[in-house]
């Protein structure tokens, strides 16, 4: 197969026997400086299994074969951090993998992924169109759980980079990386454990890693195991991060991403519900001019919550929309409402930790339909400053809101913006609460009168 390289995080699952005759499981082996870690349930992260690809090598289907490791490896990242349906992390993890291929089958009634893919953008489609939508409650959708800071890198990894993940993991976040194998596709794979490289002083050789693979499973039939171990190779091409798939003390694949879900600031579920706007990059359409069909990213904005298509905004449109001057300026749609005031909370995911020379969210502007500022109330980073939740209160209801962003990178998804997410509420003003209070403790007299 020759070469075709895709974007950066654009991977599919290859069909390398070696993954299947030289996988090993972790336990018994060394003492790993990061034991394979537990989801947040207490059980191990899950390993989601391609569909397509029982334990040996892939197969195919009527689409061609199943390529879906991006979609599975997605599935691990949020199953272990609490989404998803079900009792155990992997059953969640289980459910995630079903609605991805669901959605980006790519012939209905296929069952499984036959198009390379992007892990993050799938981890991101799932959290916005059913872990953060309250259409889809029931079906995974919990808008309170804390893991919604994600960090992605696009570039290739020297060990530095593998040593953070390795403490990233420690620090009860979670972890996948994609690979440049050499083949058509790519493959993308969660880490789970291993030891640290050489830079770190004292610690000598094996510098193995421990994975969860969905192209098969570790051991021999019919004992299949969880994790997988590979030899990290820092002497080809140092400090380059290689991976020795084949076991023959040669790195055979190089890393070219990684993606981490991490612990952040979930907005007020009452606002989620109300009205909620996601702005990501997700799988957006397919190609298939490569060698490989593609399930290409691209910007998307998706808009959930009680209140949807009831507000109404600038120029009366229900939905947000961006200035038509082309600058990043959004407009957000309200409804008036007497003695009521208006809450907005903003949150902004960056791809690395925030880079004040280009998207200092402290310049975001936040005005009414008259254009006076809302006040920022308050904020909150999270722990690797990847994150950050703000909150603005207005005076009054506007008939919209208007947020101006600092840098185009907010629109266009580009620079270290990897994704940005509003939600509104209405909030009676103190007075009315009063009246309220006064209101519903009249309703109880009077029911207590009834009642004698």
């Amino acid at each position: 197969m020759r070469m075709h390289k895709l974007p950066a995080v654009v991977v599919a699952c290859v069909g390398v026997l070696a993954l299947m005759l030289f996988a090993a499981p972790a336990s018994g082996q060394i003492n790993y400086d990061v034991d394979p870690k537990s989801s947040t349930d207490g059980t191990p992260v899950p390993d989601v299994d391609k569909v397509g690809v029982p334990p040996g090598p892939p197969i195919g289907g009527p689409s061609g074969p199943d390529l879906g490791c991006w979609a599975a490896t997605a599935s691990n990242l949020l199953g272990a951090a609490g989404w998803g349906v079900g009792v155990t992390a992997q059953a969640k993890a289980d459910s995630i993998y079903k609605d991805l291929i669901n959605n980006f089958e790519v012939n209905p009634g296929d069952g499984y992924i036959a198009a390379a893919g992007n892990c993050a953008a799938a981890a991101k489609w799932w959290i916005h169109n059913i872990g953060l939508n309250s259409a889809m409650a029931g079906q995974g959708y919990d808008p309170t759980n804390p893991y919604v800071d994600f960090g992605l890198v696009e570039r290739t990894l020297i060990e530095p980079d593998y040593n953070y993940l390795l403490k990233e993991l420690a620090r009860c976040q979670y972890v996948g990386v994609t690979w440049i194998t050499g083949e058509d596709t790519g493959h993308c794979m969660t880490l789970v454990g291993g030891n640290y490289g050489p830079s770190i002083v004292g610690k000598a050789p094996p510098h193995q890693s421990v994975w969860h693979n969905s192209d098969n499973e570790g051991g021999m039939a019919p004992n299949w195991v969880d994790d997988e171990v590979y030899g990290n190779d820092w002497a080809k091409g140092f400090p380059t991060w290689w991976l020795d798939v084949n076991n023959d003390g040669v790195g055979d694949w190089v890393a070219d991403a990684y993606f981490k879900a991490c612990p952040g600031h979930p907005k007020p579920a009452s606002a989620v519900g109300n009205f909620d706007v996601h702005y990501y990059r997700g799988p957006d359409h397919l190609d298939f001019s490569g060698p490989t069909p593609l399930w290409v990213s691209g910007v998307q904005m998706l808009v959930t919550g009680e209140m949807k298509d009831a507000y109404t905004g600038w120029q009366g449109n229900p939905d947000p929309e961006w200035d038509p001057t082309g600058a990043p300026v959004l407009y957000v749609p309200n409804e008036e409402i007497r003695d009521y005031h208006k809450i907005l909370y903003l949150a902004v995911d960056f791809k690395e930790a925030e880079d004040p020379s280009t998207t200092n969210v402290f310049n975001i502007q936040v005005t009414d339909d008259e254009d006076v500022p809302a006040a920022l109330d308050d904020w909150w980073w999270s722990e690797d400053n990847g994150q950050i939740l703000m909150k603005y209160v207005f005076d009054d209801q506007p008939g919209w809101e208007k947020i101006v962003f600092p840098h185009a990178d907010y629109k266009n998804l580009t620079g270290n913006i990897l994704e940005w997410n509003l939600a509104t509420e209405c909030v009676p003003e103190p007075a009315t609460l009063a009246l309220l209070a006064v209101g519903l403790a009249t309703l109880g007299l009077l029911g207590r009168r009834r009642q004698r």
